[in-house]
Parts: structure tokens; sequence; C-alpha cells
């Protein structure tokens, strides 16, 4: 007793302090807002937002109306007739919701509360038949008693059941279906039998609330077992239900279930029962454990039968599709929080394929068309919560399963004749291909994105699930026929997508093994750095006489400058290809457009090569090393700034104004002082604008946009200076340019492994709410306003007490645990990547930062 009276005292002390909380937080305009505020030393709350919604203001009345606060209360007063003000004309409340159907759900829960109804009394016979009554007014008459839900009327329901007209029928079976009681199981019964569709639409939904009661399991099973095609059907559609049997303590036979649903998915001779079956199994799989075995030795069958119905084909690739990514599809899978039965299944299966593999070549056949079709689905969709996606391949052995079955369809199309070999089966193949990290069908997809069929290429380009588990070794008999056919699509422009792109994904994404000596690696360079001698500026074109060797010099012209764009931006992109002797190729002098817009691409990495790890807390007294790459750096600088110039090819001149904030060349007075000059002869309003946004960045321009940055924020908690503008410390002000400098663009960088970055999910608007960031512009530039929020948000995810604890430290390497969910985006990072190491330092940091200056409350955008 003493401790319950001890737990009552704190719950009450507790309903208070909320309570107060709500009071506080409450707008002028009567109102609340999604920021819950942070309390400050005097008991206020300090809040961002001050744009109220109906969700927060509907569940802060709900809140005092379970307190027991009356309606005259002034707060509550003012919160309801804020909230009525909130309603659409259409009657829905919506602002920050995108559909409006949570919002207005909470504010008639809400308004409810404050302004009940008394519930309608009916009399016991209000709904008798009467003398003479036209067909419509029964209609009417069973209607209005069906939503009443009220148990009283179950006799009305029965007589009407067997009414001649369906519609009377189709009430009947609803207000059976409402009232959910054992005494309407047989008007249900005969609905499910009834000969028209309507009424048995109504039925097996009204025996489905019936089940969900507990009641007529075994009216039910049996009415699945019917001579009648159409009765069957619909006790099937009854059993469709997301229904935890197992908890409740059903007295339903799980046992007598499974093999209901399992003769109707593998053995009914009605397609509508086989196809109903397999949603209905699935959904009984993931909602009660103990049918899981018995349901995936079915559906080992339902994927070795034949399958004469396509739409029952169809809904069997979907349904094995929803089932095994019960563990997550390509975007959001988990290898901590698993449905440990899908691996058994899983197993199954491989086990059925390998021996079907020596025994049986039709169903071996069956079995990888079938596998392959389900990997395929939903192809290169990757839905976030709730949105649907391609398989994700978290569970144990899939990756194995399904890739056995997509190169076994592959060798299968391959020993077909030539004319039938390349079709929309091959198509459908490489595209189940997609996402399967398995070693031997990433080098198979490689060798198609080089050697395949042309029009196929660029698919099975795309397939290439993770290069870094395809390594290719950068010699000449590897490297030649490559660059060969990137040369062929660069003189056929309509071919370059089958051609040089499946080339170019391989010089910018997979593994290359660079070999060992300076002879092999010299050898190599020239696939790597093309000779681009014979390109031609349209003036010199212009001035040659004989028509067709200006012809051929623009044709060599355009094939140059295609190289040099695009074999340059997948050298820069790929750091394999970063090796000394290609940084000491950089040329010497004067180049031509097509060769400076090739190494353009590469000065960037060259300025950076071989430099440590930058380290966020900077040692002032610490003397720089001596750098052996001084002159080759400055030739690279010498390059990028002559393309900024005025006598620049506009193109290289507007890429290198779109290079120039990069963090290497950002950092560079040199090239301020060239963006400086542009800014004065440029007239392409693009290029200045971005070469703004770089000369933003200097050290001047940006202190004082940062420090109008922080003055907007009420808590920032700097001291002020005679003009009452914060006084940044040189600490604080070097670990927000670090941010900006290196966090920001490593959360930009996107990772060859999966072609994405952080901010494709954490930048786009909507898509993770939890942690949503103002993502960099095309150039990679944010305002300081917005690095500003980005370095709040991020502060607020770092834990000085408990660094390794931190969600920033924890979720890019999906650390999960039984409170904890796993990054949507999966693996970023190893620990001891560079970029997880830079996001590291940067929270380490934060220790000593948020000890010594505080942390601000505002922790979203």
């Amino acid at each position: 007793v003493a401790s319950a009276k001890d737990l009552q005292s704190k719950i009450d002390a507790q309903v208070a302090e909320d309570l107060d909380r709500l009071r506080k937080l409450q707008l002028d305009d009567g109102g609340w807002s999604f920021d819950p505020g942070v309390k400050q030393d005097d008991g206020s709350y300090t809040t961002q937002s001050k744009t109220a919604d109906p969700s927060p203001t509907s569940t802060a009345i709900i809140a005092f109306h379970a307190a027991g606060i009356p309606k005259e209360d002034p707060t509550v007063a003012k919160g309801i007739k804020k909230l009525l003000a909130m309603q659409k004309p259409t009657g829905m409340w919506k602002v920050a919701s995108k559909t409006g159907f949570v919002s207005t759900s909470y504010a008639l829960h809400a308004l409810s509360r404050y302004f009940p109804v008394d519930p309608p009394n009916y009399a016991d016979n209000q709904f008798n038949a009467i003398e003479n009554e036209s067909l419509v007014q029964t209609i009417r008459r069973v209607h209005d008693a069906s939503v009443t839900g009220d148990p009283k009327f179950v006799s009305v329901f029965l007589d009407a059941a067997d009414h001649d007209s369906a519609f009377v029928r189709y009430w009947a079976m609803i207000g059976l279906g409402a009232t959910a009681t054992g005494g309407g199981a047989d008007g249900l019964a005969k609905g499910i039998q009834d000969h028209s569709k309507l009424v048995r639409e109504a039925a097996h939904w009204g025996f489905r609330q019936t089940l969900i009661n507990d009641i007529g399991w075994n009216r039910i099973f049996d009415l699945a077992q019917d001579e009648n095609d159409r009765t069957r059907e619909s006790a099937i559609r009854a059993l469709f239900m997301e229904v935890d049997s197992v908890m409740p303590g059903s007295n339903m036979s799980l046992e007598e279930l499974a093999n209901v649903l399992g003769n109707a998915m593998n053995n009914d001779p009605a397609p509508a029962v086989r196809g109903w079956a397999t949603r209905a199994s699935w959904q009984w799989w993931v909602w009660n454990p103990p049918i899981r075995k018995a349901v995936n030795e079915a559906w080992v069958q339902l994927l070795k039968r034949p399958e004469p119905n396509e739409l029952v084909d169809n809904a069997i690739r979907y349904q094995s599709h929803a089932l095994f990514v019960v563990n997550g599809h390509i975007a959001n899978s988990s290898k901590e929080h698993q449905y440990k039965e899908l691996q058994d299944l899983i197993l199954a299966l491989r086990d059925e394929m390998r021996e079907a593999e020596e025994k049986d070549e039709v169903l071996y056949k069956r079995l990888s068309l079938r596998l392959v079709a389900i990997a395929s689905t939903f192809y290169q969709t990757r839905g976030g919560d709730g949105g649907p996606g391609q398989l994700g391949y978290s569970t144990p052995f899939a990756d194995s399963l399904f890739a056995e079955a997509v190169l076994a369809q592959l060798a299968y199309s391959e020993a077909l004749p030539e004319d039938h070999r390349y079709g929309e089966m091959f198509k459908a193949t490489l595209e189940g291909a997609a996402n399967i990290p398995d070693e031997a069908l990433q080098e198979k997809l490689v060798n198609y994105s080089i050697n395949g069929p042309e029009r196929f290429r660029a698919l099975a380009s795309e397939s290439i699930s993770d290069p870094r588990l395809v390594s290719l070794i950068a010699v000449p008999e590897q490297l030649e026929p490559m660059y060969a056919q990137l040369w062929r699509g660069a003189y056929e422009p309509p071919r370059r997508p089958e051609l040089s792109a499946p080339i170019l994904k391989m010089y910018s994404k997979v593994r290359w093994i660079i070999p060992e000596t300076d002879e092999q690696k010299n050898e190599i360079l020239a696939f790597i750095i093309p000779k681009l001698g014979k390109y031609k500026t349209p003036s010199e074109i212009e001035a040659l006489q004989d028509s067709q060797t200006k012809a051929d010099a623009e044709r060599e012209s355009q094939a140059a400058w295609y190289i040099a764009e695009s074999l340059g931006s997948a050298i820069g992109e790929n750091p394999d290809m970063h090796f000394q002797n290609v940084a000491e190729a950089f040329p010497v002098g004067a180049v031509n457009n097509a060769e400076g817009r090739y190494w353009l691409e590469q000065v960037s990495w060259i300025l950076e090569y071989k430099r440590d790890l930058p380290e966020a807390k900077v040692d002032p007294n610490k003397v720089p090393p001596v750098d052996p790459f001084e002159q080759l750096r400055t030739r690279a600088l010498q390059l990028f700034v002559s393309q900024l110039a005025e006598n620049a090819d506009t193109r290289n001149r507007t890429r290198a104004a779109d290079l120039a904030n990069k963090t290497a060349l950002r950092r560079n007075p040199e090239i301020l002082v060239a963006l400086a000059a542009l800014v004065e002869f440029e007239k392409d309003k693009n290029v200045v604008e971005n070469a703004k946004k770089v000369l933003s960045q200097s050290t001047n321009a940006f202190k004082k946009s940062l420090v109008a940055a922080i003055k907007e924020e009420p808590d920032h908690g700097l001291e002020l200076d005679g003009s009452g503008n914060p006084v940044v410390p040189e600490d604080y002000y070097n670990n927000i340019v670090y941010f900006r400098d290196f966090v920001i663009p490593e959360m930009t960088k996107v990772l060859r492994g999966d072609e994405r970055s952080c901010m494709i999910c954490h930048g786009k608007p909507g898509r993770v709410p939890s942690l949503e960031l103002y993502a960099p512009d095309q150039v990679g530039f944010l305002d300081t306003k917005q690095l500003l929020v980005n370095y709040r948000i991020l502060q607020h995810r770092v834990d000085p007490e408990e660094l390794p604890k931190s969600k920033l430290l924890r979720k890019p390497l999906n650390v999960q645990s039984v409170k904890e969910d796993g990054h949507q985006g999966g693996r970023r990072y190893q620990p001891d990547d560079p970029g997880y190491l830079i996001i590291k330092q940067w929270s380490e940091s934060q220790v000593e930062i948020q000890r010594k200056y505080g942390l601000p409350a505002r922790n979203k955008k």
C-alpha cells in the first residue's frame, strides 16, 4: 500500500508538472505547436516554432480533459476556440499534415470529449418490420438498424438475411458484422454463400469482425471447404486479417487454420481461392509466430507448383515479395530485429533449388524464374517507412538464394538460340539482380556491362548493387577493351548510353587493384589519362577550308570533349585511381580546352593527396610538415585558376566555379582572388552566383554572416560586444568552420557502395522527420543560417556525457539494440573509414564546446 501511495504521489506530481508545461507552451493565439519547448532556469519554456497546428492543439485539449479540467478553464476555452478557427471550410483540419486525416481525427476526438453527444436510446421494436412495407422502406429500416451496432437487433438482421432483395441482405450483413456476436454467425454464413457478390462482400467483412471477437472459427473453416467456389473464396477472404491470436489466447486451432490455408493455397481448383489464400497466409505468418513453420512448408510448395492462372501467379509473386521483406526492403532492412522464421523459409527454398538442380530440371527452372520475378518486383524503388521497395538482403542466406536463382536464369538465357537469348526475360533477370550482394553475380554483371548485348549494358551496370564487391585488376588486358569501347561511344553520341555509360561506371565505382610497380602503373596511364591533342576550338574548326577536314575535326573535337568531361569526372570520383603516377602526370604549362577540362576534375583530390585527416581541434603551435608534393599542387592550382580566367573556355569556367566550393579549393586565397575577378566580367548569372557563394565563405564574410545568424538565436549563450553582437570565441568559430568544411561535405558525399549520400534522405523534406537537415545545393553550398541550423541539430545528436551512445556516432554504423532501431539507410561506414572519423572527431570536439558554451534549444529545422 505504501508503495502504491508513493507511486500515486509521483503520478500526481508528474501530471501537475505536465499541465503546467502545457499552459506555458500555449501560443498567444490559443493553439499549440509541435515544439515541446526547453525549460529555462526561471521555469519558463522557450520554443522555436510559433505556428499552431491542429494535432498538438487537439492532444493538449485531450490531456486537459483527461486531467478533469473543465471547458470553462481559460486555457482550455482559448484552445478550443483556436481549434475551431483552424477548421477548413470543407470541415477538415490540416496544417502540417499531408492529408489531414490524422489531424482531423485528433480534432474530432478532442471536441467530442468536451462536447459529447448523448447516445441514442432505441426501443426494442424500433426496427421491426411494418405492415405493407415497401422495398425502399425495408432497405432504410435495415440500414438504420445496422449503423446502431446494437446486439439487441440481431434478430432484425437475421430476418433480413433471408429477404429477396440483395440490398436488404447487404445491410443485414453489415449489421451482423457491426454487432459481431455468436447469434449472428448463422446469418453471416448465409451471406458467405449468397449468389450475390454484393452480399458476399458485406458478409466476409462481417464474418471477419465476428472472428476477431473469437467467434465462429469452426464455421468459417467448414465454409472454406465448401463445394461452391464462391463460398470458399468469401470464407478465405474473411480469414484475411491482421490479428494476433496468441496473446489473447484464442480458442481457434492454429493447426487447423494452417491446414485450411495450405490446402486453399496449393490445392483448391478455384483461382480466386488460391489467390486470396496467399494473401491471408502472409498476414497470419506475420502476426502469429506458432503458425510460421506450417505456412513456410505451404509456401515452399506454393513456389514449387505450377500455376495455370496468370492473376494468381501475379498474386504469388507480390505476396512472396511481401513475405520476403518482413525484415526490411532495400531502404529499411534490419539485421538485428528479425523474423527468424524467414531464414528457415529461405534455407528450405535454397535446399529445394539445389536438389532440383541435380534431379528436376523443370522444377529448377520454375523455382529460379519465380525467385527472379520476386527479386525484380518494385525494381529500383526505395520507399521510406511504409513505402514499397525492392528486396533487401539482410536475412541470412537470402543473398545466396536469390543470387543462385539469378545466375541460373542468366545461364538459361545464355543457352538459348542467339535470336531468343536476350529478350524481356533477360531484362527482368538483370533487374532482379539489383541489390544482391553476391560476388559471383556482381562479377557477372560487370562482364555484361562491358561485353554484354549493347542495349542491356546500361541496365547491367545499374544493377551492380555494391561495386565494393567487384575488384578489377588495372592491367592493359582489362582496361584496353574498356577504353576502346568508351571511345566508340564518344564517336557515336546516340549509342553513348549503351557503349560508354557502363564503362564510365566501372571507371568511377568499382574497386580497382592497382599494380605494385611504377612500370606497371605507367603502362595503364594511357587508359586513364586520355590523349586529347586532336581537340580544336570552334574558331579553329571554322578556320579550316576543306569541308571534309572540317567535319572530321568537329567529330574529333566532340568526341574528345565527351571523353575529357566524362572520364575526367569518373577518375576524379574513384579514389582507387588517385595514385601518384596519375598525379605526377599533371601537365606543365598550357593545355587545350579538353585537356583543361579533364585535369580540372583532378585538382581537388591532388590538393588533398596524402594529407593527414583534418583535425577538429587545431593546435595553433603545431608546425605543419614539409609537403613533398608542393610543386605538384602548385601546378594544379595554376591550372584551376587559369580555367576561371576571362579567356578560358566558358564550359570550363562554369565547371571551375561549381568545383570552387569544394573545401580544398574554397580555402585557397589565389582561387578567391580569381573568383573575385570573375564576378566583374562574367555574364552568366548562374556562374556569378556560384562564385559569390564561395566568396561569401571567405573568413571575413563568413564571420560576419555567422555572427548575424547566431544573434537571431534567443539562447546562444555567448557574450555580447558593445553593439549587442555575440562575440564568437576562436575555438567555437573554428569548430563551426570544421563542420562546414568537412562534416557537411562528408554527409553530402555519395558513397560508391550504394551511390547514396546522407543528405539524399536527411536533406529531403519529410523523408526522415526525426533528423531533417538543410541539404546543400548542387555545388555544395549552404547559406550560413541553414548551416547553423544543421550545426545545432547535430549538436543535439551528440551526448557529451556518454559519447559512444551518441546517435550521430551509432546510426551511421547501423548499431541496433532492443531499445534502439537501426539506421534505415543501412550501414554507411566502417569504424575506421576516413569519412566516419571526420564525424567522430567533430562529435568528440563537442564535449568541450558544449561544456564551455552550452547547447542552444534549437534541434530541428
